[in-house]
């Protein structure tokens, strides 16, 4: 056994009392500290914030092995994935003493980790990713933690927890303090993922020049540089670094780094409004999560689905995967997955206009999230709120819920939650009769959406702007059909646009018959449960649109098409686009020219 080393006393006694009961324990620390080299674990088990104070100040002020520089490091993140990344990230902004070893005291961890749920992710990345950290973090590392923090490493993340080299257990005379539950969070429908810093970078880019071969490694460090790209809404550069990340691991059994890449990536065409790509992205990722039996991440994965077929007007579908996904949510405790899935079938039932219902659910929603501090949660259930006494024609109420929502969403930096709610304060203020008002925060809710790449929405932003009889109504509605080419939208809004714009247009222009054509078109390549209703508008365009033109028989109306090249996508999309960019003019409201060059050629591969 240790002998007890001599320790520095405060004035204050519980402060005394503390460092005496717990000196075996902490010389221990110290002595590890002292013959340690390179990367190296201990655990310090400290289940109360005085305590854990008490013992960073008594090592960084012992004197007991002058060799030793102690370096405290806070992690502050709730949804921290990437442990060594942060780590080195925030070591860039300290200044290490070069005559003395440091030893990382590693603090709030236990912030991911949680008190409950199946494997949080931080600590499955721990486990996954445990080969790099002699590399990237070589030094003596103390994790301090609370005891459910630790239990949960040892049952999560037994590969990472093998390597510890001693594990202490600090005294207190404080009561053990009651443990709420509180999970890591799950995924939700409008989480913003948030801002990197250039540092992380900086740091990422060094790394995958160090770890030039296809191996796991580089894979996981091309989907980490894919969500910093997506975090700042670079989404080209986020594309090619998960597709690149998805090349490597098709070479690899199927793992949870493989499911959250392709997660990464279909929340990025998710944001584009490419639901398709996104949906069959969820898909496969569920498909892995099931096989390795991630009941989180598929209680996610299912709730991402359910939104998908929302915005594709499947409503029966989204209802029966949102039910199922909130199954898994309370089976496991994770309670802000639950929140998650109660918002996302508010928004089932408000579209179904099951007013009762949805309200009953979005208030539950928002109960939980404040419950278990989820601001974001919360921000997005008063939105839903807020739509809902929109609805019932209650506009005061619809008027403050949104105020609160947006509040919220400023203060936690979500500008997709900022345009989407500047799109909500518009529509009450239209219905108001403050029409000035609306337009001002439509045209602010749209540039937001255009500046972040958030097409879906922005198609409906536009359209809205294009639903009066103002002198540039035409040009709004013609960059929402723009959009909506490149786009895999909802096929029964796109067919209502194309009919808004044909009404517009005069009778027997060439554009009418660009809408009828491009109509048909949608219909025989996107889906949607009343596709057999769609599909006779879509002809009803064309017809419509071929008797302005004289054309009255079968015959004539095949010879017309094929004369008209309306029986060719390659000719009447491109077509139809130069005539919307006529129309147009200089009053884009987003900047094109990124959708057309990745439309031509993807960036060069990493």
């Amino acid at each position: 056994m240790l002998s007890k080393q001599p320790l520095l006393i405060s004035n204050s006694s519980h402060e005394e009392q503390f460092l005496q009961r717990n000196a075996e324990e902490l010389a221990s620390i110290e002595l590890f500290a002292e013959l340690s080299a390179g990367f190296t674990i201990a655990f310090m088990e400290v289940n109360s914030d005085r305590d854990r104070k008490i013992a960073i100040k008594y090592l960084r002020n012992s004197d007991q092995f002058p060799a030793v520089q102690w370096v405290p490091i806070t992690l502050a993140d709730e949804d921290l994935q990437y442990f060594g990344l942060e780590v080195r990230e925030q070591l860039q902004d300290i200044k290490l003493i070069s005559d003395r070893r440091p030893v990382l005291l590693i603090s709030g961890l236990e912030r991911s980790i949680g008190a409950a749920g199946e494997y949080p992710r931080v600590l499955s990345n721990l486990n996954m990713e445990r080969d790099s950290y002699p590399r990237i973090l070589p030094y003596p590392i103390v994790l301090l933690l609370p005891s459910y923090a630790i239990t949960r490493c040892a049952r999560y993340a037994p590969d990472f927890w093998s390597w510890k080299s001693i594990e202490v257990r600090l005294q207190s005379d404080l009561p053990r303090p009651e443990i709420s539950v509180r999970t890591t969070p799950s995924v939700t429908a409008a989480v913003p993922i948030k801002s990197v810093s250039q540092s992380r970078f900086d740091l990422l880019a060094e790394l995958l020049a160090e770890n030039s071969k296809p191996t796991i490694d580089r894979a996981r460090l091309l989907n980490q540089l894919g969500d910093a790209y997506r975090s700042i809404y670079k989404n080209d550069e986020a594309e090619v670094s998960y597709r690149s990340a998805l090349d490597i691991y098709d070479n690899f059994p199927p793992s949870l780094d493989q499911a959250n890449t392709y997660d990464g990536l279909a929340k990025l065409y998710n944001l584009q409004g490419k639901y398709t790509d996104a949906l069959q992205l969820w898909q496969q990722s569920l498909e892995i999560q099931e096989e390795i039996s991630d009941r989180r991440g598929a209680a996610a994965s299912l709730h991402y689905l359910s939104m998908i077929y929302e915005s594709l007007g499947d409503y029966p579908r989204a209802l029966t995967l949102s039910q199922h996904s909130i199954e898994i949510d309370k089976e496991i405790g994770d309670r802000q997955g639950e929140a998650a899935s109660l918002h996302q079938l508010s928004m089932i039932y408000q579209a179904l206009g099951d007013y009762p219902q949805a309200l009953s659910l979005s208030q539950l929603s928002i109960e939980i999230n404040r419950e278990i501090g989820n601001r974001q949660g919360e921000a997005g259930s008063l939105h839903v709120l807020s739509m809902i006494y929109q609805a019932l024609g209650d506009y005061p109420q619809a008027l403050s819920l949104s105020q609160l929502s947006i509040e919220i969403i400023r203060e936690i930096g979500d500008r997709q939650g900022e345009a989407t709610s500047l799109a909500q304060m518009a529509m009450i203020a239209y219905q108001q009769g403050d029409n000035a008002r609306g337009r001002e925060l439509r045209l602010q809710s749209a540039v937001m959406r255009g500046s972040i790449g958030d097409y879906g929405g922005l198609i409906i932003t536009l359209w809205n702007l294009g639903a009066t009889n103002e002198p540039d109504a035409l040009g709004y509605l013609a960059q929402s059909l723009w959009l909506t080419v490149y786009c895999d939208t909802n096929l029964e809004d796109a067919i209502d646009l194309i009919s808004v714009i044909y009404q517009k247009v005069p009778a027997g222009d060439s554009l009418q018959s660009l809408l009828g054509a491009t109509a048909l078109h949608f219909c025989q390549t996107r889906s949607h449960p009343e596709i057999t209703q769609l599909r006779e508008l879509g002809s009803q365009l064309i017809t419509a649109a071929a008797n302005q033109q004289g054309i009255a028989t079968p015959a004539e109306f095949d010879q017309w098409l094929i004369a008209e090249h309306l029986n060719d996508p390659k000719y009447f999309l491109p077509a139809l686009l130069q005539e919307l960019e006529a129309i147009i003019g200089d009053g884009w409201l987003f900047d094109n020219r990124a959708i057309l060059q990745q439309s031509k050629e993807q960036l060069q591969h990493i």
